[in-house]
């Protein structure tokens, strides 16, 4: 068998969206760059990661303004949805919290030392 027909071909699309969120990551860099050392030291962080920082959020206000599209009936700055996605949120992370919390305290700690 041929090698070629057994790999699986990486689509051209694929290449070029990563080609230019690479182009889009360096080019928040290239603009940001005087602002580097200063983000840096007001935050006490390395210019990698101020750098990282920059790029992250360069990255999710590209996938903001691409998902705006698709917002039916709700507005990009709607404050009830930025309140209610959050809480909904919120009280998600209380409950998977504090429903194995209170089984766990229901049990007796030194019989639980004692079966380990």
């Amino acid at each position: 068998m041929n090698d070629q027909n057994e790999r699986a071909a990486i689509p051209g699309a694929a290449v070029a969206c990563l080609s230019l969120a690479a182009f889009g990551s360096g080019i928040s860099l290239r603009v940001n760059d005087a602002l580097l050392p200063r983000l840096a030291q007001e935050f006490g962080i390395g210019l990698g990661q101020a750098a990282q920082v920059i790029s992250f959020f360069a990255i999710a206000y590209g996938l903001a303004q691409l998902l705006r599209g698709m917002l039916f009936a709700v507005a990009p700055a709607d404050p009830v949805v930025f309140l209610a996605v959050p809480l909904a949120l919120m009280l998600t992370a209380a409950a998977a919290t504090a429903i194995p919390a209170l089984r766990a305290s229901r049990i007796d700690p030194m019989a639980a030392l004692r079966a380990n």
